[in-house]
C-alpha cells in the first residue's frame, strides 16, 4: 500500500502547484492586459486630441462660423463635440446679426 503524505506535505504540494498555475497564466495575461491598456489609452487620447484640434480651429478667426466638429472622430467625447456643434448652431445667427449691424 502506498504511503499517504502527511497534511503539511500535501499543503506544500498544492501550494507549489497553484503557484505554478498562477505564474503560467500570468505570463499570458499580463502582456495581453498591457496591450489592451495601451490601445485603450491611445484610442481615448485620440478622441481628446481630435476635440482639442477642432476647438483650436473653431477659435481661429479665419475659420468660418459655419465650421462644425466631426464628432464621430472623438469616441467617448463625441457627446461633448455634438454639444459644441449645437452651441455653434445657436450662436451663429446671433454673431452674423451683430456683424451686419456694427456699432460705431
Amino acid at each position: 500500500m502506498p504511503a499517504v503524505p502527511d497534511e503539511d506535505a500535501l499543503r506544500k504540494l498544492i501550494s507549489r502547484e497553484l503557484e505554478t498555475i498562477f505564474y503560467e497564466k500570468a505570463e499570458i495575461a499580463i502582456p495581453v492586459l498591457v496591450f489592451v491598456a495601451l490601445t485603450s489609452v491611445k484610442r481615448i487620447t485620440a478622441g481628446l486630441n481630435n476635440l482639442a484640434e477642432g476647438v483650436i480651429r473653431i477659435a481661429d478667426p479665419a475659420t468660418p462660423l459655419s465650421y462644425r466638429l466631426q464628432a464621430r472622430d472623438m469616441n467617448e467625447l463625441s457627446a461633448l463635440g455634438n454639444g459644441l456643434n449645437h452651441f455653434m448652431n445657436r450662436i451663429e445667427p446671433t454673431v452674423k446679426g451683430l456683424m451686419r449691424y456694427p456699432t460705431d
